[in-house]
């Protein structure tokens, strides 16, 4: 697994019910920091018009959301996990509110 090739412990669960409430409910539950979520090579733009369980997490998240992008191929996917930094390349999207601001300062301790 790629997180776990990369020195990030990772739990895996099998649950049943609307899948956008069960992560959320196991992230809170059990105080998790991120959620992981993969979805297939396409625009987000394509998943809010086909739907998709990546859009869903990410739109009712109650958590950090990390996006992977799945690659089918199996040389270009080695190459990713050769290549992947995940706390190198940060976006921080803000609206610059107290709140963001304690939330980027607590980022910049990775």
């Amino acid at each position: 697994m790629l997180l776990e090739k990369m020195g990030y412990m990772v739990n895996t669960r099998l649950a049943n019910g609307y899948i956008k409430n069960e992560i959320n409910r196991i992230a809170l539950e059990e105080d998790y920091s991120m959620m992981v979520v993969g979805a297939p090579e396409h625009s987000m733009v394509g998943e809010v018009f086909f739907g998709g369980t990546a859009h869903e997490v990410i739109l009712h998240a109650q958590k950090p959301v990390l996006l992977i992008r799945i690659v089918n191929e199996l040389e270009a996917r080695l190459k990713l996990i050769k290549s992947c930094n995940l706390i190198e390349h940060i976006l921080f999207p803000t609206d610059f509110s107290e709140n963001a601001k304690k939330h980027l300062r607590l980022s910049k301790k990775w």
